[in-house]
């Protein structure tokens, strides 16, 4: 889990995992994005398909703020 507005040891104590200030590049099947953080809206493709472990993977929007922006990955969005 990557939050930029979320404590990390607050996540450890009430949710018993640790954040990951920056993701792993190469590691995911698919990533989730689920909250509309400003930092996130300029995201591109590039960047989530950096992420992946291949040209199969999975974004998952729950926000819908990728919508009609990624071309290449396998989309989901609400």
């Amino acid at each position: 889990v990557v939050d930029q507005h979320a404590e990390i040891d607050e996540s450890k104590s009430v949710y018993h995992h640790e954040l990951l200030r920056v993701p792993k590049l190469g590691s995911y099947d698919a990533v989730i994005v689920a909250v509309n953080h400003k930092e996130y809206s300029n995201i591109d493709e590039a960047y989530f398909k950096s992420l992946m472990r291949d040209d199969k993977g999975v974004l998952i929007d729950i926000k819908g703020i990728y919508r009609n922006k990624i071309k290449d990955l396998i989309y989901w969005g609400l």
